[in-house]
């Protein structure tokens, strides 16, 4: 994760979802954010 950067986050994320079982409708949620968003990180369709 160390070369996961703002505009290729999709690592990142997978990882929030691997290691510590959290979904991505947990992740928008603690981010305040719509699911889908978060779902368009993963792919690098938009960037936070």
């Amino acid at each position: 994760m160390a070369n996961t950067s703002v505009l290729n986050c999709g690592p990142l994320i997978e990882g929030l979802e691997r290691d510590l079982g959290l979904s991505a409708e947990m992740i928008a949620c603690a981010l305040d954010v719509d699911q889908r968003t978060v779902e368009r990180w993963q792919v690098s369709q938009t960037v936070p």
